[in-house]
């Protein structure tokens, strides 16, 4: 009996490594995506200026192909502004139109300066608004030509355009088939500062909006574990296919970087040569500032956040400036030198930073309060910590 027990426990041991074996990944996987989709959100507000603001603002760039002529029956009321693209160039557009008679935009898409030969493209009622959507030609850094979309709505006197992009595909993972999106722009995808998303619970939904939760990565990352095992991924520039490469190690859990998860920890050099970290100052309530000498928000609101600080210091505020740049830092900070200040790029990375500024702000207990905080909300946010 005990031999007959030995030989049914070696046969179970012998099936379970085989089924180990078996989902351990060996070798790249591969995935193709569907055609694209736009997201739902409306997106970015598009800047419509009068023509006398067009032309003032405008006269003489370089970097734009500026419209020297307009239709003749533009109404008063007529908007025009720029940062469509044609023939590979930054050209212009202009709106008009009412309600009675319907809504209308041309753009310069043949980039010739003149919008009196472009076509008018009408938008159509949705819910709340109106609607276009374009195919604008885009031409990659390979000089070779893709078409992609572009919708534009108008809410209220507001208008907003999408150019996200997404394609969805499946993966067939060693523990079964994973849902995956990517998140590209302008008919580009795989650049650093774009997206991509794993059904990692395998719900069958995927976390588009939530840029630091779980299911969503930076390209930047290069790297993800999905079921236990870590890859690094590469994206095919127009979308059309993910691929992972196993790793032979095991990553790091991945900070959630969401309110209420614990802040990661950073040591850093400061500009005077000392040493600090955000564990030294737990018990305080944090702002994290990471900033660069080329964002002009960013150093139009040094003296507000000195300020701040100087004011709640003493209450148990404190201030952890993060540049981006060797060049120029403390003659830029100045006399506005609030905290601790270092240039450290290893804390942007574990921090995910992908935009300048963006603010984080860390409880006494070492959680965060709010990721990529609203400027005008910080001093409100951090008043309500240190009562």
């Amino acid at each position: 009996m005990r031999l007959a027990l030995l030989v049914v426990l070696a046969a179970c041991k012998g099936a379970d490594e085989e089924t180990h074996l078996r989902k351990v990944p060996i070798g790249p996987v591969s995935a193709t995506t569907s055609a694209f989709e736009m997201p739902p959100a409306d997106g970015s507000p598009m800047r419509a200026m009068s023509l006398a603001a067009y032309r003032k603002e405008f006269a003489g760039s370089v970097g734009v192909v500026v419209a020297q002529t307009f239709p003749q029956d533009l109404s008063a009321h007529a908007g025009a502004g720029v940062n469509l693209e044609a023939n590979g160039k930054n050209v212009s557009w202009v709106f008009d139109g009412d309600p009675q008679h319907g809504y209308w935009l041309a753009y310069d898409e043949n980039a010739n300066g003149d919008l009196r030969d472009d076509s008018r493209h009408s938008f159509h009622p949705i819910a709340n608004g109106y609607e276009l959507t374009l195919t604008l030609t885009i031409v990659d850094d390979k000089n070779a030509s893709m078409a992609a979309p572009l919708r534009i709505r108008l809410r209220g006197a507001e208008l907003y355009r999408q150019v996200a992009m997404i394609r969805r595909g499946e993966l067939a993972l060693p523990d079964g088939p994973m849902q995956f999106a990517l998140v590209g722009d302008r008919g580009r995808f795989g650049l650093d500062y774009q997206y991509l998303a794993f059904d990692l619970d395998r719900d069958g939904k995927l976390d588009l909006e939530a840029i630091d939760g779980p299911e969503l990565l930076h390209v930047f990352e290069k790297s993800v574990t999905l079921d236990d095992h870590s890859y690094s991924f590469d994206v095919e520039p127009h979308g059309d296919r993910l691929t992972l490469r196993p790793l032979d190690h095991r990553l790091p859990d991945r900070p959630a970087l969401v309110a209420g998860t614990p802040a990661p920890d950073f040591h850093v050099t400061t500009l005077d040569g000392g040493k600090s970290s955000l564990a030294s100052l737990r018990g305080q309530v944090v702002l994290l500032d990471f900033w660069s000498t080329s964002c002009h928000p960013c150093v139009e609101a040094l003296p507000h956040i000195a300020d701040m600080r100087a004011r709640l210091h003493g209450r148990g505020f404190e201030v952890m400036g993060i540049a981006d740049d060797s060049d120029d830092v403390r003659s830029v900070l100045g006399e506005h030198a609030a905290g601790v200040q270092a240039i450290d790029e290893a804390a942007q990375s574990l921090y995910r930073i992908d935009r300048f500024p963006s603010y984080f702000l860390v409880g006494r207990d070492g959680r965060i309060v709010c990721a990529h905080c609203m400027p005008d909300k910080l001093e409100g946010l951090v008043e309500t910590q240190l009562r």
